[in-house]
């Protein structure tokens, strides 16, 4: 069994913010990618809702999302981003799966 980590995340961002969050996300995943435990991290927009965003991370493990979660970027992603994003029952996203690899 891998023990790769996986993070699947849906968010709906709001029409005037779309931009900016566009330009914060490029940021956030070129800084992320190089993290030596950042095997993946793809930032997707939907074709037909420009608003609908679908963000997929991969791990080596989960020390190597936790590590990713204490850099300076992350914490500043995490201050920017709610105020451009549309909450679901107070969450930032809409949907969020956290996975293992099983092969």
């Amino acid at each position: 069994m891998s023990d790769r980590y996986v993070i699947v995340a849906e968010f709906v961002v709001r029409e005037e913010h779309v931009d900016a969050f566009v330009a914060l996300m490029r940021q956030h995943a070129g800084l992320s990618r190089t993290e030596p435990g950042c095997e993946a991290f793809e930032v997707n927009q939907d074709v037909n809702d420009g608003g609908k965003f679908v963000l997929y991370e991969r791990y080596h493990d989960e020390a190597a999302y936790a590590a990713h979660r204490a850099t300076a970027y992350y914490a500043r992603f995490r201050e920017l981003a709610p105020a451009m994003l549309v909450p679901l029952r107070g969450e930032i996203f809409h949907r969020r799966s956290v996975l293992r690899s099983v092969v």
